[in-house]
């Protein structure tokens, strides 16, 4: 390359500041743009509700004590169903999304996926590209629903969104009630198998216990005459038995009949820490967001476009701008 075509230093300060006009009409553009983005884009608003794992309570219904219950939640055992980070991949599932269009509205007096199909608005570019029946609505209830999980606290916070603040406060309720549904079925489930598996466990014990009493009664019976040591040993050893297997068929029947309780009564698997509430400041668009966003990128492209166009004037030997 030749001494002609060599960069030469420059200050890039010095050409920033020499084109402040192009700075100025860059951002001027920024704002136009974000102004066009933000009102051709609906309003839409958020509702909220956090929600506080149950568990532990319904592991005390089971028989666990106090401390059993704690170290279940504090080791992060394979719980199924009883764990917050289940709620939140259920509630994000598409599944849900579908068994939450037929939610009714009452103050609507239809479903929330016809809803949608009357009423949801998209901004004008989106027309260009897919007409409103091409719209995938599942996928859009889908995206109205966010989950934030606090393992630490154990605690769920939803977050529906839609384009009327009272519709997305009914949404928010009612994923709320789906799934608690959800979560009350999957227990039923388990607590009628345990139902079952404690009845056939009292039915063993019983049987045990009622054949240890059998003997004790039949040996106290034809020794009752009897001052032998080995056959007052013999009865206590019977005697004993038939007390630890009268306890055990205690212990299996107060688990069978909690059991049972359980899956006449479920207990409420999670507490409602915040009620979902109708808001009616705006979730987005954010015109302050769009703005910075805008303004950064309008910024370091003119900055890249100035310096690169001086870096290849002096590369071919022209003038400054």
């Amino acid at each position: 390359m030749s001494d002609d075509h060599q960069l030469q230093p420059f200050s890039a300060g010095s050409e920033i500041r020499r084109h402040w006009r192009l700075y100025l009409a860059a951002s001027g553009l920024a704002v136009a743009l974000t102004m066009v983005i933000t009102l051709s884009i609906p309003k839409v608003y958020a509702a909220r509700i956090t929600l506080a794992d149950e568990s532990k309570e319904i592991d005390l219904l089971m028989g666990q004590n106090q401390m059993q219950a704690w170290l279940k939640g504090t080791i992060k055992q394979n719980m199924g169903y009883k764990n917050i980070e289940v709620y939140a991949l259920h509630v994000t599932s598409r599944a849900f999304a579908q068994e939450l269009g037929h939610v009714k509205l009452s103050n609507l007096g239809t479903d929330y996926e016809h809803y949608l199909r009357e009423h949801y608005r998209r901004p004008w570019w989106e027309h260009l590209f897919t007409t409103d029946n091409e719209v995938d609505i599942v996928g859009v209830i889908e995206d109205n629903i966010k989950v934030e999980v606090n393992s630490y606290y154990s605690t769920l916070r939803i977050q529906t969104t839609d384009q009327d603040p009272v519709v997305a406060a009914l949404l928010c309720d009612s994923v709320r009630a789906a799934l608690e549904h959800f979560v009350i079925g999957e227990q039923q489930k388990m607590t009628l198998q345990l139902q079952q598996n404690y009845a056939i466990l009292r039915n063993q014990a019983e049987q045990r216990y009622r054949d240890a009493q059998q003997r004790y009664v039949q040996y106290a019976d034809s020794h009752n005459d009897s001052r032998l040591a080995s056959e007052t040993n013999e009865e206590k050893a019977l005697q004993n038995e038939y007390d630890k297997a009268y306890k055990q068929y205690n212990e299996a029947t107060l688990q069978y009949l909690r059991a049972e309780a359980l899956v006449n009564k479920p207990a409420p698997p999670f507490a409602i820490v915040n009620n979902a509430t109708v808001l009616t400041e705006v979730h987005s668009p954010r015109f302050m967001a769009y703005l910075l966003s805008f303004l950064c990128f309008a910024l370091i492209g003119t900055t890249w476009f100035v310096l690169l166009r001086k870096k290849y004037e002096l590369w071919k030997g022209g003038s400054a701008i």
